[in-house]
């Protein structure tokens, strides 16, 4: 007897079945392994903590589950400092700053630190020790000097491929006491 159109065969509907449902299985694991890197990004794969491969253009693929996807800017971030520390004659200060970084890659097989949470502890701590070798009176005048000279001392402390390219000192604090107030009043009135 031939076979109606209406009439389906066991094997032919569980063939359907299957298909109908490991296509969008297929589908939503192809998605998630694959994205594409956008305009003013740098995409990394990490794997365990650590960069497994890098891109700044056209596409990356990962292993879904065992790495993941993690964007970073490229373009100039401007980031703000907070330092606290002493001057070279013991006056406690805070100072205010920003920090111009660029991020222009991270090497494979490099630990994943934040590029950006990382240089500003390493801006913060060489910010620090550089205010530290200066007196309290000569903090003002010496500003222009630290701008000039910190982002290249920040740079050689960075991981590779992070650059430091500017610092703005826009707030300096320092806690006199009454006797350093009298004492600096002196030596400004005999320096004149």
């Amino acid at each position: 007897m031939p076979l109606l159109p209406t009439d389906s065969s066991p094997a032919g509907s569980a063939w359907v079945f299957w298909a109908v449902l490991l296509l969008p299985t297929l589908a939503l694991l192809v998605a998630s392994s694959l994205r594409r890197v956008g305009s003013d990004e740098l995409v990394l794969v990490v794997r365990r903590g650590r960069v497994v491969r890098s891109g700044v253009t056209g596409w990356l693929a990962r292993l879904p589950g065992l790495e993941r996807f993690v964007a970073v800017p490229t373009h100039r971030q401007v980031l703000p400092l907070v330092v606290r520390g002493r001057t070279r004659d013991g006056v406690e200060i805070l100072a205010l700053a920003d920090l111009t970084l660029a991020v222009e890659g991270v090497p494979d097989c490099a630990a994943y630190n934040d590029p950006a949470a990382a240089a500003v502890r390493v801006a913060e701590r060489v910010m620090a020790k550089a205010l530290g070798g200066v007196e309290v009176g000569t903090l003002v005048d010496g500003v222009d000097d630290l701008e000039d000279c910190l982002p290249t001392a920040i740079t050689r402390h960075l991981m590779p491929g992070s650059v430091a390219s500017n610092i703005a000192v826009t707030e300096i604090e320092a806690r006199l006491t009454s006797r350093l107030a009298r004492e600096l009043r002196t030596d400004s009135d005999t320096r004149q």
